[in-house]
């Protein structure tokens, strides 16, 4: 959903979340609080699901209507947001993506989501232009501990390529492989233990 609020798009920061007041008067009494998933002129987005009372009043707001909104709110992801040292992987699952996205756009990075089937994953159209990548998995952590003490580093039970700090690399993974790889996203993690 994206909401024109100029203030909000130009202060929010990845990391940073809205609190919206879906409902008129007292109910329901809270407010709703939203990762800010990007900024785009003077307009912000949020993602979610309708999964209870709040989204499902969120969901009934078109074009057009007005919404009570306060933020940005919360720390941003300062130490992510000016890392210059190294990789960075960002790991989301579900949800979790709507903030991770944000700093995506931002600035390049490794993004490995994950959700349970292809419904949970962003459209392609949100990762134009980026390069698409496949791991291959190993079985089991016994394999990531018999190559640690072969001496062999460890890329993690998700063997990813090495990539340059100037790629935005995607990789998906769903838990019934409906798209990108099966499994979970922490099956494909790089193993960054190792330093």
């Amino acid at each position: 959903m994206l909401l024109e609020k100029e203030r909000i798009s130009k202060e929010a920061m990845p990391g940073q979340f809205v609190n919206l007041r879906v409902g008129d008067g007292y109910y329901p009494l809270l407010r709703r609080p939203m990762s800010v998933h990007y900024t785009d002129g003077d307009r912000f987005a949020i993602l979610y699901n309708v999964k209870g009372i709040g989204t499902s009043l969120l969901s009934t707001y078109g074009e057009g209507d007005q919404i009570d909104v306060m933020g940005p709110l919360g720390n941003p992801f300062e130490a992510l947001i000016n890392n210059r040292k190294g990789e960075l992987y960002l790991v989301a699952g579900g949800m979790g993506i709507a903030p991770l996205y944000f700093l995506w756009r931002e600035q390049p990075a490794n993004l490995i989501m994950g959700a349970k089937s292809k419904d949970g994953i962003l459209p392609s159209t949100e990762f134009e232009g980026t390069e698409k990548r496949k791991g291959k998995r190993e079985e089991g952590r016994g394999r990531r501990e018999e190559r640690r003490e072969k001496g062999e580093g460890g890329k993690g039970r998700g063997e990813l390529e090495k990539r340059t700090r100037k790629t935005k690399t995607v990789f998906v993974v769903t838990e019934d492989g409906s798209v990108g790889e099966k499994g979970l996203v922490t099956d494909y993690l790089p193993d960054v233990s190792d330093g």
